[in-house]
């Protein structure tokens, strides 16, 4: 990557699978991040909207701070 170089704001489902990684941590020493990745995404297509709320809050709080410190962007 470039040097300067501004990543994106996280969406939700990033929100949601880095809390559905911790959680798993706490179950399990043996952790396959691939293994994770796919049923945090089996996961989160079985919540319901109001479910996935606090993590889409959480992104649309994240992209609002982006926004203010990387109005170029």
């Amino acid at each position: 990557k470039k040097p300067g170089h501004v990543r994106r704001p996280r969406n939700a489902f990033i929100f949601f699978r880095s809390n559905f990684y911790e959680e798993q941590k706490l179950y399990s020493t043996e952790i396959d991040q691939n293994d994770i990745s796919r049923r945090a995404g089996q996961r989160w297509k079985s919540l319901s909207d109001e479910e996935k709320e606090p993590f889409r809050l959480l992104a649309e709080n994240e992209k609002i701070q982006h926004q203010a410190m990387f109005p170029d962007y």
